[in-house]
């Protein structure tokens, strides 16, 4: 393992090139933007992880995703739930969001199935790429 310490502009290139694409396998780690809720068995929201804990996940890039997955096929595009690509553009833009999707299957943390994830590159720590051996460790420039 090779450990490279990168800024976040560095790491936005590095993501938008070919150089972790291919089907390679990276786990990325961010803290969590929002509270993560889910029903309990009376049917009541609870908080299951709270906003700042940390997120870690396998996952893959994509080029188009507006193409289905073997479980997931996008409403129009869209990579989260809300009513418009404009809505969706914004989001994207506040956190510096980019997509990957995710391979956690049955050891995910909630078992939800391999689905598209919005990683936010402004709150990105580590990213890894299993398939080189690199640990990108961001810093902020």
């Amino acid at each position: 393992m090779r450990l490279e310490t990168v800024t976040r502009q560095e790491m936005s290139e590095i993501i938008k090139g070919d150089r972790l694409r291919h089907g390679h396998m990276l786990i990325a780690i961010w803290p969590r933007l929002t509270d993560k809720v889910a029903k309990n068995e009376n049917g009541e929201k609870v908080i299951v992880e709270p906003a700042g804990s940390l997120i870690r996940r396998r996952v893959i890039l994509r080029n188009d995703w507006t193409k289905p997955t073997k479980t997931y096929e996008p409403k129009g595009g869209i990579m989260f739930n809300v009513e418009s690509q404009e809505k969706a553009a914004s989001i994207r833009a506040k956190n510096d969001l980019f997509v990957a999707y995710s391979l956690e299957g049955v050891s995910h943390p909630f078992s939800e199935q391999d689905h598209p994830v919005n990683v936010p590159l402004s709150q990105l720590m580590e990213l890894t790429d299993t398939h080189s051996g690199i640990m990108f460790r961001i810093v902020d420039n």
